[in-house]
């Protein structure tokens, strides 16, 4: 019997996500293996930045029953695109103040779920170390407002991550008498451990000793990446495989996974981006390659400037001491701040539906100074260069963003002339532009075919597309231009597209302050 070729699920469920049902027909005999894995696809990024765990439905449960189902592949895409959009059920159109009546030592978002750690004992607060875990679930419309569980521990943890598509919960605890960090794997719905699943990883000489935990994970399927200041270890959480390598950068350095078998790094003080990939990934320690190097230029930060930045959720901010009164670096993994938490915390969650019921007034935020973003994270790319005309920063001097890094295959819709502020969100096939001062934000679908009732709007022959703030969009590609009801103009927004959702975190004086405290969330389901 065909089988599939030996590729990372992940690769599989995006090349199978393009195909239509007649080209899926060759497949009907391998809808078993289709389904399973459809079923098991919680590696892909999208479904775990949706939160969502496996296929709930019966009859996809039970597998000697798969033939007399009578299964097809056009009931397995059908499948497989409903779980790429599945935060679009929702239709989000209220307003959510959840109270939090301790003050979280640590937050993380993922998805529809939101953790914050809680520390029972009052000394302990100032070192960001947590015993309890309160955990909600957005998606929950009927009890938005209460976590859904409240997790204890038996130890004070330092660090966390979660990810809800694998139901797991990675607990970071410190032993300070061996000099390693512990990894503790348990389920985010139970708090059950997962048996035999502890791993040790060394904490490097220069870090011995030290105060907070300065670590960063990223996490896809199987693979986890556990940045330390200066070193990276590569994980196989399920097998407790490990590999560590040091970074050449001079200073620290942050990183991306991008799949289960692609990372990036980018050095903070020396401006590098590194795409790395994973090869021997089977049952062995993982081979690591260097694919790409690009050198880029952040004209904004002075040669003597410490002002530190990090990636944060897709983007890296560059932040200006001004702007916020700094503690010693925090943990990177989820939104942990740079501020001194305040004493009670109030979470808001403002979502509004794309159709709109009324007029969709957004609250003023007051625009940030000095800030700029930068992604290209695989499918999920995104960009943001600004600069005020009071500083002593010209046009002609904002950096020139390596977007060819991953070749010209991946950048074949972008140009790099624009002109003023930009903001770009581009997943798949999908891209969001938000033009400020223009009073435009549009949506470009360059899969017009896929979910679509109409192809009245499909354009078919234009091959670029000039927007408002002057970003050049070119494409051989047909596809939708699908403009917002509503104008952005004037608020300082970070989007996120996310499946077929577009979040807009907007931020005010304080660049990490609303990513801290998730204080308003906008939601738009298209």
């Amino acid at each position: 019997m065909v089988s599939f070729p030996n590729l990372p699920v992940e690769t599989i469920i995006r090349l199978l996500s393009f195909l239509s049902p007649n080209e899926l027909a060759p497949c009907a005999r391998l809808s078993k293996q289709l389904l399973n894995i459809i079923q098991t696809s919680s590696l892909l990024t999208y479904i775990l930045e949706l939160g969502k765990a496996g296929l709930k439905k019966p009859e996809f449960v039970n597998y000697p029953q798969l033939e007399e189902s009578g299964i097809n592949p056009s009931d397995l895409l059908t499948t497989l695109r409903k779980r790429e959009r599945g935060l679009s059920q929702f239709a989000w159109n209220e307003q959510w103040d959840i109270p939090v009546e301790k003050q979280y030592t640590i937050q993380d978002v993922c998805g529809s779920v939101f953790v914050g750690g809680i520390s029972l004992q009052e000394d302990e607060i100032a070192h960001n170390r947590f015993d309890a875990m309160d955990v909600y679930d957005f998606s929950d419309i009927q009890n938005p407002k209460a976590p859904i569980t409240t997790l204890f521990f038996d130890k004070l943890y330092d660090n966390c991550a979660i990810d809800p598509g694998q139901d797991l919960l990675i607990l970071v605890e410190k032993i300070t008498h061996i000099c390693h960090y512990k990894l503790h794997f348990r389920c985010l719905s139970t708090g059950h451990h997962y048996e035999h699943c502890t791993i040790l990883i060394p904490v490097p000489d220069s870090e011995e000793n030290e105060g907070p935990v300065q670590i960063e994970i990223e996490i896809c399927g199987d693979t986890l990446l556990f940045r330390q200041m200066n070193s990276l270890t590569i994980v196989r959480w399920k097998t407790g495989h490990t590999q560590a390598m040091y970074s050449e950068f001079r200073g620290s350095f942050t990183c991306r996974l991008i799949s289960e078998i692609e990372f990036l790094l980018i050095g903070r003080s020396v401006p590098v981006l590194e795409y790395y990939t994973l090869y021997e990934f089977g049952g062995s320690d993982p081979s690591i390659k260097l694919q790409n190097r690009v050198d880029f230029s952040l004209p904004f930060i002075d040669d003597h400037d410490s002002s530190p930045w990090r990636i944060e959720r897709n983007a890296m901010l560059v932040s200006s001491e001004a702007l916020y009164t700094p503690k010693p670096f925090s943990p990177f993994v989820g939104p942990s701040t740079l501020l001194y938490p305040s004493e009670s915390q109030l979470v808001h969650l403002h979502c509004y539906d794309v159709i709109p019921t009324g007029s969709c007034v957004l609250e003023r935020c007051r625009p940030r100074d000095n800030i700029d973003m930068f992604v290209h994270i695989g499918q999920l790319r995104k960009l943001r260069d600004r600069y005020s005309t009071g500083s002593s920063m010209q046009p002609s001097k904002i950096p020139a963003v390596p977007w060819n890094i991953w070749g010209t295959d991946t950048t074949r819709v972008f140009g790099h002339e624009y002109t003023g502020w930009g903001k770009r969100s581009i997943r798949g096939s999908r891209a969001l532009i938000v033009a400020d001062g223009y009073f435009s934000t549009t949506i470009f679908d360059f899969n017009p075919t896929t979910e679509t009732s109409s192809t009245s709007d499909i354009i078919q022959d234009q091959s670029e597309v000039v927007t408002d703030d002057g970003l050049k969009i070119r494409s051989s590609l047909p596809y939708r231009k699908i403009p917002l009801p509503y104008s952005q103009s004037q608020y300082n927004i970070r989007p996120d597209l996310i499946g077929d959702d577009i979040i807009y975190v907007p931020v005010g004086v304080c660049p990490l302050k609303l990513l801290d405290n998730l204080q308003e969330i906008f939601l738009v389901s298209w």
